[in-house]
C-alpha cells in the first residue's frame, strides 16, 4: 500500500487544514492513506464512512479519527449532511525545516466514538473558528488547540457510536459506490447473502435498498461527468442509467429538479 507523503492540503506551511464541508460535496473513489492525520466531526444528517474495511454510520456528534497510514473514505451521505474536517501532517509540530516523517503504525483504538451534545457544540464553534483563520501562524495555533480539544473530548466520548455495518452490508455498499451500473443480484452474489436477505439488512443499517443507494451512487457518478464537460446524455449513460428518461426520473425523485435546472445548464 502507498503513503503519500503529503496531501496536496497540506504540503505548505503550516502543514493543515481545516474546513466545514457544507456544499462541498467530494467524494473518494477507492479508500487512499496518507501520511496526515484527518480528524471528522459530524455536524448534522447522516453518512457512511470506511475506515481500513470498516463501514460506519457518522452523525452529529460522532467523532472519527483516521491516523496516517489508514485507509478510508466518505462513501455517501444524506442530504443535509455536513461537517468539520481536520487534515493535518506531522510536520505541523516542528518549526525547524522540514525532515522526513515515517508512518507509524495505528494503534488499535475504536474509529469512531459518539460526544455528547455539549462538546459537540464546543468544538463546532472552535473548528469553525479556526476555518475562517488566514494568517499562517495564527492558523497552526487554531489546528493544534482545535487537535488537542479533540482528543480529550473524543477520549470523553462514548465507544460505539455508529457500530459497524454487517460485513455483507459494507461489501455491496464499497461495490456500489466504486461501480454504480453493477447488477444487483452479482452484488448480492459476491457480498455473500441472498438478494431478501441483503435487502433487508441493508434497509436496516444504511436506511434505504439497494437499489435506491445505488441510484444515488450513479446520481453522484453523472455529477463528475457532468463537472467534466460531458454532455447530460453521456452523463446518464457513464454513470450507469439505461436511458436519458431513466436517469431524469430518478433525478427529478430524488433532488426534486430537472437535470438541467439542477446543472443550470
Amino acid at each position: 500500500m502507498s503513503v503519500l507523503p503529503f496531501h496536496a492540503l497540506t504540503r505548505d506551511p503550516p502543514h493543515g487544514t481545516l474546513w466545514i464541508r457544507g456544499g462541498q460535496k467530494v467524494y473518494g473513489d477507492v479508500p487512499r492513506a496518507h501520511s496526515e492525520l484527518v480528524v471528522l466531526l459530524g455536524l448534522s444528517g447522516r453518512a457512511k464512512y470506511l475506515i481500513d474495511g470498516q463501514m460506519l454510520a457518522l452523525g452529529r456528534g460522532g467523532m472519527i479519527w483516521a491516523l496516517a497510514g489508514q485507509r478510508h473514505m466518505l462513501v455517501s451521505d444524506s442530504g443535509g449532511f455536513d461537517m468539520a474536517v481536520a487534515v493535518v501532517h506531522p510536520a505541523i509540530w516542528a518549526r525547524r525545516p522540514l525532515v522526513p516523517v515515517s508512518v507509524p503504525d495505528a494503534p488499535e483504538v475504536p474509529p469512531l466514538r459518539q460526544l455528547a451534545e455539549p462538546a459537540v457544540s464546543e468544538l463546532e464553534a472552535l473548528a469553525r473558528g479556526v476555518a475562517q483563520t488566514s494568517e499562517l501562524e495564527s492558523l497552526r495555533s487554531g489546528l493544534i488547540w482545535f487537535l488537542n480539544r479533540a482528543h480529550v473530548l473524543w477520549r470523553q466520548g462514548a465507544e460505539g457510536g455508529g457500530a459497524a455495518l454487517h460485513p455483507s452490508v459494507a461489501k455491496a455498499a464499497l461495490i456500489l459506490r466504486e461501480d454504480p451500473s453493477a447488477d444487483l443480484d452479482n452484488v448480492c452474489a459476491q457480498s455473500g447473502l441472498t438478494r431478501s436477505r441483503l435487502g433487508k439488512l441493508f434497509v436496516q443499517q444504511m436506511g434505504e435498498t439497494p437499489g435506491q443507494f445505488r441510484t444515488r451512487q450513479r446520481l453522484l457518478a453523472a455529477d463528475t461527468l457532468v463537472a467534466r464537460g460531458d454532455s447530460l446524455l453521456s452523463a446518464a449513460l457513464g454513470a450507469g442509467f439505461g436511458s436519458y428518461a431513466q436517469f431524469f426520473r430518478d433525478f427529478r425523485k430524488l433532488r426534486g429538479s430537472a437535470p438541467r435546472d439542477w446543472y443550470r445548464i
